[in-house]
Order: C-alpha cells, then structure tokens, then sequence
C-alpha cells in the first residue's frame, strides 16, 4: 500500500468504519499497537514465582517450536538469550557468555553479535568474572529485566498476545 491508504493502515484508521454485514470489523492489530506503547512501568508485575513459571513456559514453548519445525525457521537468538538471563536471574544463577551463547542457540559468532547487540541497547550487560580473568558473566541490565517483566505479565495476562 502506498500514499493515504499505506498511512491509514501504519496509524491504525485504516480500520475505522469498515464494515461487514452491517458489523464493524475489529483492527486485528489492535493488541498489539497497544502493547507497543506501555510504559514498562506502568505493569503492575506478577508474583516472582508466577513471572519465573511464565518465563519459563516461554522458554520451553520455545524448545517445543523448535523441535517440531526445527530451529532454522523461527531463530531468534537475542530473545533466546533474554529469557536465558531473565530466568537465570530469577533462579540466583550467573550465566558465563559462553552458557549465552549456547542458549542463543547459533553458532558463536553469530551468538557474540547478538550478545553486543544486546549490551548495545543496555537491555544486558557484561561483568567480569571474580576470579576467572578469562571468563565474564552476562546479566541483564535493569532496563532489560525491566523489559523482560513487562513482556511477561502482559503476556501471560492477554489471551490475544501469540507467544514469543
């Protein structure tokens, strides 16, 4: 779509007034275009046992997808490595960037660049490990745990909202 009709659909008033047999037909995207403007602090989080459940359903939905249409077809190794440090996190365990990388689920380098990436826009960051010079801990920032519990609590709440 180009021009006004383009426009109309990006804002959302392409749906406004469209009708079908007399009903007015309901913005598919609508859930999500709200989702898109919460303020992560403005969700009123979950109990920490429920946001860790939630996030591990998520993670294990995940490894369910994957083994069922295989890995190639839906990567998303930032996400994969958010929920690692998310549930990590939540269980008091530290995760090495080699474990990130794993978690992320590609090879290596392909693992280390969505790692920077993710340090890049402060939803993670890196930390030295205390007494292996050779080896650094990845954690989520407080932006991103942030992030990540907004996600979890509006997702487990909405019944339109697809898992991730």
């Amino acid at each position: 779509m180009d021009g006004a009709a383009g426009d109309a659909f990006a804002n959302g008033s392409f749906w406004d007034g469209l009708e079908s047999g007399g009903e007015t037909i309901a913005d598919p995207g609508e859930p999500f275009r709200s989702a898109r403007k919460t303020d992560p602090e403005d969700v009123d989080p979950l109990p920490p046992a429920e946001l860790l459940g939630e996030a591990r359903r998520h993670a294990a939905a995940r490894r369910v997808r994957d083994a069922l249409f295989g890995r190639d077809l839906f990567p998303n190794p930032g996400w994969n490595i958010l929920l690692e440090l998310f549930i990590a996190a939540e269980e008091g365990r530290n995760v090495t960037i080699k474990s990130a990388c794993v978690a992320a689920g590609v090879p290596q380098s392909t693992a280390l660049r969505h790692i920077a990436h993710l340090i890049d826009v402060r939803l993670a960051g890196r930390a030295q490990h205390p007494s292996d010079a050779r080896s650094a801990y990845l954690k989520l920032t407080e932006r991103g745990r942030a992030r990540m519990v907004s996600f979890i609590t509006l997702s487990a709440r909405s019944q339109d909202v697809p898992d991730a």
